[in-house]
């Protein structure tokens, strides 16, 4: 438009009198004015979003390298089995840098990956400010040393006549005396007459340890008369 506007006026200069050509000129000059103000908030606006990306790579550059300085140290099991084949182990996290506050620090060790057991754990279960000491918790599961099982299956017989209910008691093995007998026993899971069960149905202590009791439906037991 502008050079459209300069050739008409070069090619027009000789045919126009003083006041249209004043005229022409300050059109001339007040778009190339408007274009030049264009151009000018573009460049700003581009140096604005220039800043805030600078700004923000260099924030996520300070979080890389605050959580490079994280890490976890003196992982250690508990003594108990927490439930079947699941043992608590806890880990020490030293932020890195001592001017991070309570809650970042907190925050930091509730969501700072680790290596337990040889698993990879995005965070921990959750984090706890303990002894002056931000640690972390975590359940590891499949332990060997913390699954317990059932044997010496009995059968009780039909728990009443007319009853479709057999009862079987089953003594939990391997319960370790330092383990909770209630908690083992409640999250054993047992095989029994082909059936799966995640649990028992529930659990006794006897003189002879935990015992887990087991309902099976059976048509002989439904079928017995109540006796007069």
């Amino acid at each position: 438009m502008i050079l459209a506007v300069i050739s008409y006026q070069l090619g027009t200069r000789r045919a126009l009198d003083p006041e249209q050509w004043e005229r022409i000129r300050q059109e001339w000059e007040q778009k190339r004015d408007q274009w030049m103000g264009r151009e000018a908030d573009i460049a700003r606006r581009e140096g604005a979003m220039k800043r805030k990306e600078d700004e923000w790579q260099s924030k996520q550059e300070e979080e890389r390298t605050i959580r490079d300085s994280f890490r976890w140290a003196n992982l250690t099991p508990s003594t108990q089995c927490t439930r079947y084949g699941v043992r608590e182990y806890t880990a020490t996290f030293f932020p890195g840098y001592s001017w991070l506050s309570h809650s970042e620090k907190l925050t930091s060790c509730s969501n700072t990956e680790a290596v337990v057991m040889g698993h990879n754990y995005p965070k921990p279960d959750y984090c706890q400010f303990q002894n002056n000491q931000y640690i972390g918790h975590w359940s590891v599961g499949d332990l060997p040393d913390c699954k317990t099982y059932f044997e010496w299956f009995k059968d009780r017989g039909c728990v009443a006549p007319g009853s479709p209910l057999r009862r079987y008691e089953a003594h939990l093995g391997t319960q370790r005396p330092e383990d909770d007998g209630q908690i083992m026993c409640d999250t054993t899971p047992a095989l029994l007459k082909g059936k799966s069960f995640d649990k028992p149905d529930s659990c006794a202590h006897w003189s002879e340890g935990w015992w887990g009791i087991f309902f099976i439906e059976d048509a002989g037991c439904q079928n017995l008369q109540v006796q007069s």
